[in-house]
């Protein structure tokens, strides 16, 4: 997200990882959150356990625990970044931002419920952030949560917000903004939740929202 700031030009806050981190203008943390110890290590038995991809994230980038189809997809997709494959005895002690299953979207319930029946919701919030991807949070986060923390910080209320999403992470957000957009070829639950809905990604869908929704008065 950095890169994409550096490159528009613009000197914006951030709020990352599905809102377990957030940074001001200047690049000043004003909220990060890391999934439990218990939730963690129970995450990362059942990744070795079954065989599924993890990506972990924390303060240095992300962490893979083997190498995998998936993690090459993710390492040629996402500029920037450098993921290392780690001993699981150094996957274990780390303190993770957030923790992510990627497989086919058709595998991906099954791995849901395994967790689910595991994990405690008092420690850990899961969801979605496209249909081949289980992200596992710090309990009570999602992207609402930064965006509130990030306007607090500047003193801007909800009505004077606008944000635009495509999949299940982005519900809460778009529950919490004034002005909400869900792209053309959004999750259903997305479409349903916005109050407008514009083209697709290949369609400039983002521009089109901020050009009709959010410069005009």
């Amino acid at each position: 997200v950095a890169r994409i700031r550096e490159m528009i030009g613009v000197p914006a806050a951030i709020v990352g990882l599905n809102g377990a981190q957030a940074s001001d203008h200047e690049g000043n943390v004003i909220l990060a959150q890391y999934v439990g110890d218990r939730a963690t290590q129970a995450i990362i038995t059942l990744a070795l356990e079954t065989g599924v991809h993890i990506s972990l994230y924390d303060e240095e980038g992300v962490r893979f625990a083997h190498d995998s189809v998936w993690g090459r997809r993710y390492t040629a997709r996402v500029k920037g970044i450098d993921p290392r494959i780690y001993p699981e005895a150094e996957l274990r002690a780390g303190r993770y931002y957030k923790l992510l299953f990627a497989d086919d979207a058709k595998a991906i319930p099954e791995h849901r419920a395994r967790a689910e029946a595991l994990l405690d919701p008092k420690d850990v919030t899961l969801t979605e952030s496209e249909s081949e991807y289980l992200e596992f949070l710090p309990a009570g986060t999602d992207k609402g949560l930064g965006v509130a923390k990030v306007a607090e910080y500047y003193g801007i209320g909800a009505n004077e917000v606008a944000a635009i999403g495509d999949y299940l992470n982005d519900l809460e957000m778009l529950r919490w903004v004034g002005v909400s957009g869900a792209m053309g070829n959004g999750h259903p639950d997305i479409l349903q939740a916005a109050n407008f809905t514009v083209g697709t990604n290949e369609e400039g869908g983002v521009a089109q929202f901020i050009e009709q929704y959010v410069l005009q008065p």
